[in-house]
């Protein structure tokens, strides 16, 4: 079964989601990969070592990883994409948002063709969530109020 909660990634049970048939799992960048922060910080806080590890461990279940971001900076992105030894990811760099309807579209050009085996992880209730179950995909909700980081917690 699979818990459409979560408070990190790193607390998702992958045994789970193989029970479940998932092969390919789309993770969201802020707030699920790294923590929010302030747009006006000049560094990211980078990514915790549970997600790493989490990471690490999915593809020793085999598991297929993507990373789907609204992002428009496709710099941040690539970093962190390689940073978590993802090789298969897509921002929306100068594009339109990933809305709901556009999911398929998203999916087809990371070459995912079998939305049914695929699970979004992410921390927007409306991109993250539901939008997946458009195209007939699983989604699970990374909820945590600590995600968020600024200037003064920071410094």
């Amino acid at each position: 079964m699979i818990f459409p909660i979560a408070r990190s990634v790193a607390d998702i049970y992958l045994g789970g989601l193989k029970r479940a048939e998932i092969e390919n799992i789309i993770l969201d960048i802020d707030g699920t990969l790294v923590h929010l922060f302030h747009k006006k910080m000049r560094e990211f806080p980078g990514v915790d070592p549970e997600i790493i590890g989490w990471i690490k461990t999915a593809k020793i279940y085999g598991f297929k990883l993507y990373i789907l971001s609204n992002s428009s900076n496709e710099v941040k992105v690539k970093e962190i994409a390689k940073l978590c030894g993802i090789e298969n990811y897509l921002a929306r760099g100068t594009g339109k948002r990933w809305k709901p309807w556009r999911i398929g579209k998203a999916l087809k050009k990371l070459g995912i063709d079998n939305p049914k085996k695929s699970v979004m992880i992410g921390n927007n209730p409306l991109w993250d969530f539901i939008a997946p179950k458009f195209c007939g995909m699983k989604s699970i909700w990374i909820f945590s109020p600590n995600l968020y980081v600024n200037q003064k917690q920071k410094g």
